[in-house]
């Protein structure tokens, strides 16, 4: 035994220290970033007004073959690297004459020499090997198309954009495909149209405004119209009243909340019900 415990404890103390720091440096470590072979990229596009979106990883040629060789014709493919090429619509569009409604979807590859076949899958995270062609949202064949120089790295662009249509191309090696896209942009914008027209809120927000803010009282009255023409309520009537009374339109003002006051009563507001008897009994003693 050691004439000397005390320095054994502090031997010991010492190499515990140690070891804690060391352990703690080596987690502090920040971890090693280095380039991805396939990088993910985004490409969107606004068609019509629909918005497009596109995230795929990008594989490199690297001198190898591939179409024929690295992926085989005739047999499901991922359409990229990594996770499946995964495309989102804000509203419903048409690939290839069916249609598909506003989400997310997996794109798979068929390629073939001649002929690729291209495949929506519902769920964007099933692999291609899991994916079952049968329940497919959309299954289109396209040609495959010869391109005079290879393309290094796997590239999707959106060509030939209409307002109504795009492609949405793929070129890697020397092949390209052409996906078509199309939307219905007419009747959206229809209903929006109508939508908006026929949208009278914003009268009655101005002519609260301006009576509240004593502006043009006569413009006020002009919107408080427009809005009554579809909500006859007692409470949009009681504001018509309260326009005209300011107006010293009284013998109109009382007629209007005569209407409005029924209307309160039926409705059992009490508040509403002494706000036009009062407004009827200031406009009967201004005559």
């Amino acid at each position: 035994m050691s004439n000397y415990p005390h320095l054994h404890k502090m031997k010991k103390s010492i190499l515990m220290v140690a070891l804690l720091l060391i352990g703690t440096f080596a987690m502090a470590q920040p971890a090693i970033v280095i380039p991805q072979p396939s990088p993910l990229s985004k490409v969107e596009q606004r068609v019509g007004i629909t918005d497009i979106s596109l995230s795929y990883s990008r594989p490199g040629l690297k001198g190898r073959k591939i179409f024929g060789d690295l992926i085989a014709f005739n047999e499901i493919w991922r359409f990229g690297a990594n996770s499946p090429t995964a495309i989102k619509f804000s509203d419903s569009v048409k690939v290839g004459g069916t249609t598909l409604a506003a989400g997310e979807y997996a794109i798979y590859a068929i390629p073939g020499q001649t002929e690729w076949t291209i495949l929506f899958g519902k769920n964007p995270k099933v692999a291609a090997g899991d994916f079952k062609q049968e329940e497919a949202a959309a299954k289109i064949v396209v040609k495959a198309e010869a391109l005079p120089m290879n393309v290094e790295t796997f590239t999707f662009v959106f060509a030939n954009l209409t307002t109504s249509s795009a492609d949405l191309t793929m070129m890697w090696e020397k092949t390209q495909v052409r996906i078509p896209i199309s939307v219905d942009f007419d009747k959206k914008v229809m209903a929006n149209i109508n939508k908006v027209l026929n949208d009278v809120n914003p009268y009655w927000a101005a002519a609260n405004y301006y009576y509240d803010n004593n502006k043009d009282l006569n413009q006020a009255l002009i919107w408080a119209d427009k809005y009554i023409e579809k909500n006859s309520y007692y409470w949009t009537l009681h504001l018509k009243a309260k326009i005209l009374r300011k107006l010293n339109k009284n013998k109109e003002a009382i007629a209007v909340a005569e209407k409005s006051l029924a209307l309160a009563k039926a409705d059992g507001d009490r508040a509403y019900v002494m706000n036009n008897e009062k407004l009827i009994a200031e406009a009967k003693a201004a005559k």
